[in-house]
């Protein structure tokens, strides 16, 4: 009950405030917010936010992923092949397999063996299927 009722004051608490800023010319129109900040962010370049509305809203704005500097950091603890692998998939997300077997020059069981210690390491996955996703490196520090 004491849930339902602290659900309802924050409910009216929103109101009042939209009300508030709305009467001030502080706020433009209900839902518009998002979609603007995703075009501009996309406009520039910039990765998208992120949206989560699990018990509070947030959103979360990420800076721009400088791939030689976060690569320059794993370097020692990977191989040169793993790196190469990187950076052809920093290049071309929709990289095939093929095309690092030729990139890397490794055959192409080996390419699957360093994808997967890529991917254990949190550093590389693949989103989508297998001949219509990409390839998406996972900025975590060594």
């Amino acid at each position: 009950m004491k849930n339902k009722i602290n659900l309802l004051l924050s409910d009216l608490n929103e109101q009042l405030i939209f009300g508030l800023f709305e009467r001030m010319r502080l706020v433009e129109q209900i839902g518009s917010g998002i979609t603007r900040i995703r075009d501009v962010m996309n406009d520039e370049g910039l990765t998208p936010p992120e949206f989560n509305i699990d018990g509070m809203f947030t959103v979360t704005l990420r800076r721009p992923f400088d791939f030689e500097k976060w690569v320059e950091k794993w370097v020692e603890k990977l191989t040169d092949n793993r790196v190469k692998i990187l950076r052809e998939v920093h290049n071309n997300h929709k990289v095939t397999k093929k095309e690092l077997e030729q990139a890397v020059g490794i055959s192409a069981s080996a390419i699957d063996n360093n994808i997967d210690v890529l991917k254990d390491l949190g550093l590389l996955s693949r989103e989508g299927s297998d001949k219509g996703g990409y390839w998406k490196i996972i900025p975590v520090l060594p």
